[in-house]
């Protein structure tokens, strides 16, 4: 039976009565009942990051150990009848590090502390937990959601073990047909050769082919095109007018005008949006999703009202690609996040008729001033969007809304260019049916 302490009752008793004999030092903490500790264990660090140990009470802790508080106090590991433990499941828990640093940076400022965490590459508390998980482990409150008991992680281990106890039955043990065996060894033996056919041989036929196809008639008939075709380019490669192509271009300028308005997407200027000003383009252009906290703080606050998002739709560049004259779909898309800087947009016309997609947090107080006030009524004139973590519920008001859903895993940012393409292929399907006056 497993008799050690627990690493997160260890630092919470070291943390709620720190030692009186010293002051906190550089890479000390409680006074001095918590320290940093390099390699080989002997001197202590003044960063985290240079540390290969912490010691606690005298005892030393790998900092990669992982303990019973987990990332988010929605995470799925937490919730009724699941059975993932730190040992199953580190990746959601947080590690000794993480909570050590968060320590140290207990008085700065939250985006300094999301810089700081993501320059080491350390998991940091969400920024409306971080306070009260720091009241939680310093003794100031006596509970948190976000931390899974001892007796439960005991619990859930039991039942993986009662698991993994149940036998499959047992597979009929195969016995070669001793007939099968026999035939065999006879066609190994007669000396006959089997020749196989693979697709290609099949599709050679077995006559060989001798007919030549004659294009001459198709020729004789293309010729007077082709001779058109061939005066026209050489009159245009003189500076001669070519007949119709003034009156064409003056009469296709209105349309071609109207064809070249740039589609709108509208985000959310909610502070609690996954996707903002700050992270859309690199997630959009690229597939790298930013946390929007740290797109903020690296900005310094400060974004462009609009901002200019390339895409092209692979189908019609394809086209284009075949026949250059043709304009193929793709281009530029135009985001804001706000009805002031979308009229802005305007010049002129209904710009409402040029939005192709709406992010949504599922706050309906967004959509106060929109053409379309009423959620259900505006997601079918636009395509809704709404973006949220793959670990956390689904807002309620949503449920009944017809959106896509944009899934972001909190760690896995190889996964960040999928999600995007599918986005983009939802994007243009809705606007190859619903909006195909645009240029894409």
């Amino acid at each position: 039976m497993d008799t050690s302490p627990d690493l997160l009752d260890v630092l919470r008793e070291a943390l709620i009565k720190p030692s009186a004999a010293s002051e906190d030092q550089s890479g000390t903490l409680a006074g001095g009942r918590i320290r940093l500790l390099d390699v080989g264990g002997q001197s202590t660090v003044d960063d985290i990051s240079q540390a290969a140990t912490i010691e606690i009470d005298q005892r030393p802790w790998p900092k990669s150990q992982i303990t019973r508080l987990a990332r988010s106090r929605n995470a799925l590991a937490l919730q009724s009848g699941s059975t993932a433990t730190p040992e199953s499941d580190p990746e959601s828990f947080f590690p000794l590090d993480a909570i050590i640093f968060a320590l140290l940076m207990a008085n700065a400022q939250g985006g300094l502390y999301v810089v700081q965490a993501t320059n080491r590459g350390i998991p940091r508390f969400e920024a409306l937990e971080r306070n009260d998980i720091l009241a939680y482990l310093t003794g100031k409150r006596a509970e948190w959601d976000g931390v899974l008991s001892v007796v439960e992680i005991k619990s859930r281990k039991g039942a993986a073990e009662n698991d993994q106890a149940v036998k499959l039955p047992t597979k009929r043990a195969y016995v070669p047909s001793k007939a099968d065996a026999a035939f065999v060894k006879r066609l190994r033996t007669s000396g006959v050769e089997i020749v196989l056919q693979n697709r290609n041989d099949a599709m050679h036929g077995a006559h060989p082919w001798t007919k030549t196809a004659d294009f001459s008639s198709f020729r004789m008939a293309l010729a007077p095109t082709i001779e058109a075709a061939r005066k026209a380019a050489a009159r245009k490669q003189s500076g001669a007018p070519v007949r119709g192509t003034t009156q064409t271009s003056s009469a296709n300028a209105p349309a071609r005008k109207q064809r070249a308005q740039d589609p709108i997407i509208m985000l959310s200027n909610s502070p609690t949006a996954l996707i903002n000003m700050f992270n859309v383009k690199k997630l959009l252009e690229e597939g790298i999703f930013v946390d929007p906290v740290a797109a903020r703080t690296a900005a310094n606050g400060v974004t462009e009202p609009i901002v200019a998002i390339s895409h092209r739709n692979p189908a019609t560049s394809n086209q284009a690609s075949q026949n250059p004259s043709a304009s193929a779909r793709g281009g530029r898309f135009l985001v804001v996040d706000n009805v002031d800087s979308l009229q802005k947009l305007a010049g002129g016309q209904d710009v409402w008729q040029r939005v192709v997609v709406v992010f949504t947090t599922g706050q309906t107080w967004q959509f106060k001033n929109y053409y379309w006030s009423e959620p259900r009524e505006l997601f079918r004139h636009v395509m809704g969007v709404y973006a949220r973590w793959n670990n956390e519920p689904k807002n309620a008001n949503v449920q009944d809304w017809p959106i896509t859903e944009l899934v972001i895993d909190r760690s896995k940012r190889h996964t960040d260019r999928q999600v995007i393409s599918h986005f983009w292929r939802s994007v243009d399907s809705f606007v190859s049916r619903r909006k195909s006056h645009l240029v894409m």
